[in-house]
């Protein structure tokens, strides 16, 4: 008998405790069970990938799912593998593949994300960027924004810049005037991709929530995605559910302070903010600031910060909540850089001393601080040394607010060049691995739903609040550029020289400003490893010419052709005659034919004729001297003109006319 109590008790004893084991292998054991953080080996000579991750105990199967970058659904998985299998090998194929890695666990899903490829050319053309910049400060930072501009423009994107009006409170007719203004800008190119917003540019607010949860923050958050939403209904007739005291958070109906707590239609345009207004903790003026921040940007795209691929996670939250924040961090930094590169900081104070590519940092928050990995008033006092930031706690993600923490990054010295709320939402960077700006992953991120990108929460997917700090043309990566580029006229050819930058594995392309497409073409078809090249067949008139820095980059998916900022010139005429007076460039022309000239008369008329003789266009302009003219080929219904040969006859003030002949080929 007593031998049988003894058997039932320890019959209660372990299975007590396999109920308590049970209990706990439930939930992850470490918030890297929140994701999956994928390692890659890679045989380049059999074009081969193989993924790896580590075993989750609680897991039952992992389901392996791929897409073409350029897709926009996974589809269905096309491996089902067993809970103790952790690895999948695949092809390398020669454009950008893109991964998706269920884990399908005891009351949980968890996901991984990688982009692959070999030998990707990423130089490609960006489309055209607005930038919006803050009246009061436009003049006051006019050197800065023009290097800004022309750095743009050696990364590929045709640039517009103008000055909107200051709003340091809300002001709905200022945001209104801004809003009409880029969709008018929209309307007029369809090339427009990216939106830039620096000083203090009008900001919009919309909704009545509290996205980090607190009862004191419900009520209308600030929403730059407004403004790169082009096409959405944004309505303004509901009023707060919750009494605030604080004004910038209420929110009634007409008060110019929108309804949506989600987005309304897919954001549009690629956007970031730089705004650097109200950071009292800085002895800088706003408008230094902006200057030293534009001057950081400047020389990381000019690859002159050698920040090693490192990345650094601080978590004070842990597997407490289970959206699992840090995830963000872990699964994203494995695929950008790779596993083994990212450091669990034990304080942030190594942020000052240590330089790394990414930091995710969360803790319970406020405006000013993500406590104990980030702060605000330790920002302006001390050196930063990360370039990206993701950031997460309580009350920061309201971004507009004094000393935010989100934006004191940007205002941060050596580096700090954008910031994310990334939690509530997770973000999705895995993309910049190969080339892709931080604006292409904010955008992303902004239109997600929570089927499409699943991770292991889908908790605040399109919420008014995912904004970008910071500019968001930036890339993760640049080689260094060349410092100059000289151009002279020898004999029937335009020669180019320039000195190599210091890395023996650097190869060198040249691009020549087309006037018909109104940006840099590439006129060099394969890489150079010497410092010169000819150009046997410049245009006739003006020549500019760009060279950029080539680098094979791999990566955790493989490796692709990453390209410097430009490097421009100086401007050469050819023929080389002093007495050039009149050419028109190109020939063959396409879809614009430009006049060069330095004439003392007048052009006062222009006419195109077919090879028949019969007018086709009469522009019927005045036009200045020592000028550039560009002309659309249109005839005067202004029906594009097709191919073939024509001629075009200039008038001069003085009554003498010149005609050249020309060739249109589409």
């Amino acid at each position: 008998m007593k031998k049988q109590i003894i058997n039932k008790i320890i019959y209660i004893i372990i299975t007590f405790i396999l109920f308590l084991l049970s209990i706990i292998s439930t939930y992850p054991q470490s918030i890297l069970d929140y994701g999956i953080q994928i390692r890659t080996e890679i045989d380049y000579l059999n074009r081969k990938i193989t993924f790896k991750w580590d075993k989750d105990s609680n897991s039952y199967n992992y389901f392996i799912y791929k897409k073409k970058v350029t897709d926009s659904i996974f589809g269905d998985y096309i491996a089902k593998l067993q809970t103790n299998q952790t690895t999948f090998t695949d092809t390398l194929y020669d454009f950008e593949m893109e991964y998706k890695i269920e884990k399908d666990a005891n009351k949980y899903f968890a996901y991984g994300y990688i982009v692959t490829g070999l030998n990707i050319d990423i130089n490609k053309y960006n489309g055209r960027c607005l930038i919006l910049v803050d009246s009061t400060i436009y003049t006051q930072i006019s050197a800065e924004l023009d290097t800004y501009k022309n750095d743009l423009i050696a990364d590929n994107y045709n640039v517009l810049i103008f000055s909107v009006p200051r709003a340091e409170k809300f002001d709905k007719n200022k945001v209104k005037l801004v809003k009409d203004l880029i969709k008018q800008i929209y309307s007029l190119y369809n090339d427009l991709s990216t939106l830039v917003l620096i000083g203090r540019v009008p900001v919009p607010y919309s909704g009545d929530f509290a996205i980090d949860g607190h009862d004191d923050h419900y009520g209308a958050w600030p929403t730059d995605a407004y403004y790169a939403d082009i096409d959405g209904k944004w309505t303004d007739t509901l009023t707060n559910r919750f009494i605030t005291t604080d004004e910038r958070l209420k929110n009634i109906p007409n008060d110019g302070k929108f309804d949506q707590l989600l987005f309304p239609s897919d954001i549009d345009l690629q956007m970031g903010r730089i705004d650097l207004n109200n950071l009292t903790y800085f002895k800088e003026s706003e408008v230094d600031l902006i200057k030293n921040y534009l001057k950081k940007v400047h020389l990381f795209k000019s690859g002159k910060f050698k920040i090693p691929k490192k990345a650094s996670i601080i978590d004070n939250f842990g597997t407490e909540y289970k959206e699992g924040f840090a995830a963000s961090g872990w699964t994203n930094f494995s695929s950008l850089l790779s596993f083994d590169s990212i450091d669990y900081l034990p304080n942030r104070f190594i942020l000052t001393e240590k330089e790394y590519l990414w930091y995710y940092g969360c803790g319970p928050g406020a405006y000013t601080a993500s406590h104990e990995a980030l702060y605000s008033e330790e920002l302006a006092t001390n050196d930063f040394k990360t370039a990206f930031v993701m950031a997460f706690g309580s009350y920061n993600g309201d971004w507009d607010s004094e000393n935010n923490l989100l934006r004191s990054v940007l205002a941060a010295k050596p580096l700090g060049l954008t910031c994310a709320w990334s939690g509530r939402p997770h973000w999705f960077f895995h993309h910049m691995s190969f080339g892709k700006s931080i604006g292409y992953s904010t955008r992303l991120t902004q239109n997600v739903r929570a089927n499409e990108y699943p991770t292991v929460s889908p908790y605040a997917r399109r919420m008014n609040h995912i904004a970008l700090m910071g500019d968001p043309t930036l890339r993760m990566e640049y080689p260094e550029r060349v410092d100059i580029l000289k151009a002279t006229y020898e004999d029937d050819f335009i020669k180019l020289e320039w000195n190599k930058i210091d890395d023996k594995d650097a190869m060198y392309k040249i691009y020549r400003f087309d006037y018909s497409e109104n940006r840099y073409v590439a006129i060099s078809d394969l890489p150079i490893y010497d410092n010169f090249f000819i150009d046997k067949n410049p245009f006739l008139g003006i020549n500019k010419y760009m060279i950029k820095t080539i680098k094979n980059t791999k990566n955790t998916g493989g490796f692709y052709i990453n390209y410097s900022l430009g490097t421009f010139s100086n401007e050469i005429i050819f023929p080389k005659d002093a007495n050039f007076q009149l050419t028109i460039s190109p020939n063959p022309a396409k879809s614009n034919l430009n006049i060069f000239y330095n004439l003392k008369d007048k052009i006062i008329n222009i006419k195109l004729f077919d090879i028949n003789g019969k007018e086709i266009k009469n522009y019927n302009e005045l036009y200045s001297t020592h000028s550039i003219i560009k002309l659309p080929l249109i005839d005067n219904f202004n029906n594009s003109l097709p191919s073939g040969i024509y001629f075009i006859e200039i008038y001069f003030e003085k009554g003498t006319k010149i005609t050249r002949k020309f060739q249109i080929i589409k």
